[in-house]
């Protein structure tokens, strides 16, 4: 029996029978300082307690200067709000601040007649005539002129192209010109009812979707510029020179340049 009994207390999966499982009382006493020491030292007091509860706050929360909230004293960073709509973040629209002029060598593919040498013309309804006049881009020696810039104040709207009046000739001449950066073709917009609200006269039930058609997903659809921020592309038709040359061509150049991948670096900053 002992030595079942012993094979028993080796094995934990092993089963007993009910002889096997009586104790008696003492086996199953335990005094208070069997275990956790003697009674003083497994005492805890009140205060104790209260801390356990109550961890001490580690940081200072003031109100934030942004939006009157509680943040931590030591929190720095801006909200995370959408990128703004502006000229300078979106380059997809239009940028009429300015006018520059359209050289000769671009208005045919506007739809404009050359008559003469820095003439052009443009058919109007029946025999009426539209005539401006055009510098070239380039100039004698072979060297690319700079277009000249207009305020849109100096800019009219005739038979449905902007133009500038000159006094260079003997009599006064148009030149055509565009805005500085004129819309992306590909740049679409809509304009939907929001079926959550209803009533169209309550805030939030237009909703506005602007999308990039020369972009699609993998299942087809356009990719979204709705609170982007769209500083360059090459997509865009037609090109806008000066966002390229800021974001796009200098970038790459730079690095064309600086040849990095020919330069080693050492880890952790090790010299």
């Amino acid at each position: 029996m002992e030595t079942d009994k012993k094979e028993l207390e080796d094995e934990p999966l092993a089963e007993a029978d009910a002889l096997e499982c009586d104790v008696s009382a003492d086996e199953c006493e335990v005094g208070v300082t069997d275990r956790e020491g003697d009674a003083v030292a497994s005492e805890a007091s009140l205060r104790e307690e209260i801390f356990e509860a109550f961890q001490p706050v580690t940081e200072v929360v003031v109100q934030s200067p942004v939006d009157g909230l509680p943040v931590p004293a030591n929190e720095r960073g801006d909200l995370a709000i959408a990128h703004p709509f502006t000229r300078e973040t979106v380059v997809c629209v239009e940028d009429d601040t300015s006018y520059v002029e359209l050289f000769a060598e671009e208005l045919e593919a506007r739809g404009w007649l050359h008559e003469s040498e820095d003439r052009f013309k443009l058919n109007l309804t029946g025999d009426s005539v539209f005539r401006v006049f055009a510098r070239s881009r380039y100039d004698e020696t072979g060297l690319e002129r700079s277009r000249r810039l207009y305020h849109p104040e100096d800019v009219e709207k005739r038979f449905g192209v902007h133009v500038v009046w000159t006094e260079d000739a003997p009599s006064p001449l148009a030149f055509p010109v565009r805005m500085l950066r004129e819309r992306c073709r590909h740049f679409m917009r809509q304009v939907m009812a929001n079926d959550d609200v209803p009533n169209p006269k309550e805030p939030g039930h237009l909703l506005r979707f602007y999308n990039c058609t020369a972009r699609k997903s993998v299942g087809g659809a356009y990719m979204t510029l709705r609170d982007e921020a769209v500083y360059a592309c090459d997509y865009r038709v037609p090109n806008d020179e000066s966002s390229s040359e800021k974001y796009l061509e200098s970038f790459d150049r730079k690095r064309l340049n600086s040849k990095l991948h020919l330069e080693m670096v050492r880890p952790f900053n090790l010299g």
